[in-house]
């Protein structure tokens, strides 16, 4: 009994800590594409681009968002973009 306790702390540990590094992952993977955004299309953009961020949590839905950097030619439709997939 007692060892399964153990276990199930161990456990929910890991998980908690698993749960932290994803946070901590994403919130890396923001920041990059905010310096993306301001370096491609100009500080108005990258001003307006981490609200527009801050509700996406899915690592693949981030990815295509730095896919849009690559391929938007203007601020304007990059922050479109992402208006519009909301």
């Amino acid at each position: 009994m007692r060892q399964r306790r153990l276990q199930d702390c161990v456990r929910a540990w890991h998980e908690a800590d698993r749960g932290q590094g994803r946070a901590k992952g994403v919130e890396q993977e923001r920041s990059l594409l905010r310096r993306l955004t301001g370096r491609t299309f100009g500080a108005d953009t990258a001003g307006r681009f981490p609200t527009l961020l801050a509700g996406i949590e899915n690592p693949e839905r981030l990815a295509d968002v730095g896919e849009w950097i690559i391929d938007c030619a203007s601020g304007d439709e990059l922050i479109a973009r992402l208006e519009n997939s909301s």
